[in-house]
């Protein structure tokens, strides 16, 4: 959840003079694991809080380095030129540094040219002394082969010759691969499989087999030695002998033979010389096992089972170095045969080699080769698919089946629907049937699924359009519900619930007080709480009002809980009362199913009315002492009422907490009432600090004030310090009759207020493309007297792609502007200030600007050079004045806000 990590984010920062400076560094390092844009954007904040805590900020310099993101380019830079504090600084060229690229070396050099602190100036110079010794692509490939012995640098390394982009690196890599160590084996591959291109196939399939075989090898090897644990003495030598003999080459059996030979009569010497010789030949498996022989032979039974030991968690890490290289071998190879150009032989080398991958038992490389196969994988690859859908990596099918329905293929149909009638995770089925959702070819699949006689077919097609939420089928669905059996009857109900078409709602609680069936009660009620809509509350309402079957009363009560969970979409309150009435109806009741499923319910009422929560409270506790009474109460039962107590204490305080807040935030606006602009800017920095940094959710009927009360202060305040601050409140209301406000002052937002603006309408759900269509300008009325430059004008705004209604009388726009509707009105009046005398149209343009929707901009130009008329002019608040002449590229620049 975002506004819960900035929360936790928020705290961490607030403990940070509580915390040493490691633990610090610690957990900012988990929290950036997880933090969302607006947690980046409070961390830039501190950052560049010049008068803040130099520790803090060096800490999070050094966290946000960590993400070797471009974008904190400008940041990091502003930090270098205006702090002094060496340490602060180096975590800011260090984050630059390992962005790795040729804006960020730019940067580097111009900071060491500019910077005056001769210290922080050296810093920079042996910073770019480094990345110079021959080129950044250099010392990051040095930094990648350092491997194990730089486990930062290397994978740093790694991040950064991807960030490059560039196809060389591969190859470099490649004919060197081998001499690298484990990490760097696996961050070299990390890097291949990003930018690996078709001509790096024909070297890197063999290379692939020789680690493959390696990777076979360690598991062997490691199988063995796991055997050996818990043995005695001669039991372990026997299968020392046994296990020994795996791992010599047939031309050597002979000398094994001896060495044996030589080990039982006891003339070790002799056998170490000829253990020599075949240890030469042997990477693996001999070695451990000869050595391990000599050592029980000399009695050191501890020695060897250390040695053992040690051996087994050496090869367990490089067995996980293997898998992970060979996953992102999988994963490129998949890339690569996505670029297109590969032959048929070279595709199917590659099909074989994933098939393998797939086949091996490792979660983590079948996800790495599921990630691979998405990027290839055609509809005729049935093999392949076959295996791809007996796996039950659930995060790599996730890609995989993303990726695939992103390609619009229907030959991928059947595939889907096998996943959604035989695959084991209900998880990957509810993928599938997204997939399908997709897809627009599925309709005519679903109907042949619709018709056939075959009832699970029958019911893979019911969930198909429950699941694509297709209209189209709601007939076929309706008459389903009427002529089949309850069983199929219930799939149905899911499916129509799924749909959430409100015209469905009546045969659904017609079928709901109907039905005799359980499961089909059951599933009726699902569907009207999958539909999600007032009608269907109400509906759930007047079945727990009315049905006689109490337990299914509770099941329609739990669906209404379920659709007020959140503290934003709070339980209304006139619900309060039927809601406590029921639940005391099963808390306090003899059935002890329903006491447990009404603990939770209670557990789980979100409401604002502190009312309703300590009423619930009051019904537990009764129900603890009624069920205390009893000498055969089941202790079961003990442990949810409880849990139960727990969380209902838990929202009872929080929300007395959080009432308190609003209480707090009431006075600050009351105080602000009335008071002279500093006083009122005061309150104001007072109330957006105490929001900023507050734990608590504000109620839908307390926004809703705060929501009037900006717009009421907008009306009136026009500093842009005052501005800002009201924006930002608005951002924090989140309430969506801002937006068109907002909107409207975003054409005229002083430029130092801007930003607050826009963050306000990114927190109300806007994109930074809903803000630029929603401001610009598409529809313009022109008011120009000169025939020859009213033509001129109107030619030049239509190329713009405009659409203009041009005039050149007063009343002839006047009479347009009157009759066009508030949606057809134009977003911009382009209009002169003078038709016959000079100045004549400054009282038309004042009286438009105050009667006319805010929305609509005006844009004036004209030969007047008057100072205080122009001066009046421009307190309208009006989107540009435009001095005559003037070229038209002026004009479209003032349309356009550029």
């Amino acid at each position: 959840m975002p506004e819960y990590s900035l929360i936790v984010l928020k705290d961490l920062l607030h403990d940070f003079n509580d915390m040493s400076l490691t633990d610090f560094r610690q957990a900012l390092s988990t929290t950036m694991s997880d933090i969302d844009p607006f947690g980046i954007q409070l961390l830039l904040n501190q950052l560049k809080d010049f008068r803040g805590n130099r520790s803090l900020r060096a800490a999070i310099a050094a966290s946000l380095a960590e993400l070797e993101d471009e974008q904190y380019l400008d940041d990091f830079s502003e930090v270098i030129e205006v702090e002094t504090d060496v340490g602060l600084c180096r975590e800011c060229i260090q984050g630059i540094v390992r962005m790795g690229t040729k804006d960020s070396h730019a940067r580097l050099v111009q900071l060491a040219k500019d910077k005056p602190n001769a210290t922080i100036a050296t810093l920079l110079r042996q910073e770019l002394e480094k990345l110079n010794q021959k080129e950044p692509l250099d010392y990051y490939f040095n930094n990648l082969k350092k491997g194990e012995a730089s486990a930062r640098g290397t994978t740093a390394a790694s991040r950064v010759l991807i960030s490059i982009g560039e196809d060389k690196i591969v190859d470099r890599i490649l004919p060197v691969f081998t001499e690298f160590d484990g990490l760097g084996r696996v961050e070299a591959a990390r890097v291949v499989s990003q930018l690996g291109q078709v001509r790096h196939l024909e070297p890197l399939l063999p290379l692939l087999d020789s680690f493959v075989n390696r990777y076979k090898k360690r598991l062997q090897f490691v199988s063995e030695i796991e055997t050996l644990q818990g043995l005695g003495k001669s039991d372990k030598m026997g299968h020392l002998y046994r296990f020994g003999q795996n791992w010599v080459s047939k031309g050597k059996t002979e000398v094994y033979n001896n060495i044996l030979e030589h080990l039982q009569e006891g003339h070790l010497n002799r056998a170490k010389a000829l253990g020599e010789e075949l240890i030469a030949e042997s990477q693996i498996g001999f070695p451990f096992y000869f050595k391990s022989m000599i050592m029980l032979h000399n009695n050191q039974v501890a020695l060897a089972t250390k040695y053992q030991t040690d051996t087994l968690k050496d090869n367990r890490i490089k067995i996980s170095r293997y898998r992970q290289l060979l996953g992102f071998f999988a994963e490129g190879l998949g890339r690569i045969v996505e670029q297109g150009d590969v032959s048929e032989d070279i595709r199917s080398q590659v099909v074989s080699r994933m098939k393998h991958f797939l086949e091996i038992q490792s979660p983590d490389m079948q996800k790495m080769a599921l990630f691979g196969v998405a990027c290839f994988v055609k509809p005729n690859d049935s093999e392949l698919l076959e295996l791809v859908a007996s796996s039950n990596q659930v995060e790599g099918l996730m890609v995989l089946l993303k990726k695939i329905s992103k390609k619009n293929d229907p030959g991928f149909i059947p595939f889907f629907i096998g996943l959604v009638e035989n695959h084991q995770l209900v998880d990957v089925q509810e993928l599938a049937l997204q997939a399908l959702a997709d897809l627009p070819e599925v309709e005519s699949a679903i109907e042949e699924m619709m018709n056939s006689a075959h009832t699970e077919e029958l019911r893979t097609g019911i969930r198909i359009v429950g699941s694509i939420k297709s209209k189209l089928f709601i007939p076929r669905l309706l008459k389903l519900v009427e002529d089949q059996s309850d069983f199929l009857r219930a799939d149905v109900i899911e499916a129509l619930g799924r749909i959430g078409d409100p015209a469905t709602l009546g045969s659904i609680e017609t079928v709901l007080y109907d039905a005799r069936n359980p499961n089909l009660i059951e599933a009726c009620l699902n569907a009207m709480g999958e539909m999600k809509n007032e009608q269907a509350t109400e509906a759930l309402k007047r079945f727990s009002e009315k049905t006689q079957n109490r337990e299914k009363a509770l099941s329609a009560l739990e669906h209404l809980i379920r659709y007020y969970h959140r503290w934003d979409f709070p339980l209304p309150q006139e619900d309060s009362e039927s809601t406590i009435e029921l639940l005391n109806e099963f808390i306090l009741g003899p059935n002890k199913d329903n006491r447990l499923k009404s603990y939770t319910a209670a557990s789980r009422v979100i409401t604002w009315d502190l009312g309703l929560y300590q009423k619930l409270r009051e019904l537990l506790k009764e129900a603890t002492s009624k069920l205390r009474a009893q000498s055969n109460w089941d202790k079961k039962e003990k442990p949810a009422l409880e849990k139960a107590q727990k969380s209902l204490n838990r929202s009872y305080y929080f929300l007395k907490d959080a009432l308190e807040y609003q209480e707090k935030i009431e006075g600050m606006f009351r105080r602000s009432r009335g008071a002279n602009d500093s006083r009122w800017l005061s309150e104001f920095e007072r109330v957006c600090k105490t929001i900023e940094q507050s734990q608590f959710p504000m109620s839908p009927e307390f926004l809703k004030k705060l929501a009037e009360r900006v717009i009421e202060e907008l009306q009136q305040r026009e500093n842009w310090r005052e501005k800002a601050l009201l924006y930002r409140l608005a951002g924090y209301s989140r309430v969506e009759s801002l937006i068109d406000v907002l909107l409207v002052h975003l054409k005229s937002v002083p430029r130092q207020a801007r930003n607050a603006l826009m963050e306000a309408l990114n927190m109300l759900g806007f994109t930074m493309q809903d803000i630029t269509d929603a401001v610009k300008i598409k529809s313009v009325c022109l008011l120009e007297g000169s025939r020859f430059f009213n033509k001129k004008l109107t030619h030049h705004l239509r190329n713009m792609m405009l659409t203009v209604s041009s005039f050149d009388t007063v009343e002839a726009v006047e009479k347009f502007l009157s009759g066009t509707s508030a949606e057809k009105c134009p977003d911009c009046l382009i209009t002169e200030l003078t038709l016959q005398n000079p100045g004549d149209l400054i009282p038309y343009v004042e009286k438009w600007r105050a009667n006319l929707p805010p929305s609509l901009e005006i844009i004036v130009q004209t030969n007047l050079r008057e100072p205080k008329r122009l001066e009046k002019m421009k307190q309208l608040g009006i989107r540009g004045l435009v001095l005559k002449p003037y070229p038209l590229e002026r004009l479209e620049e003032v349309i356009r806000g550029t």
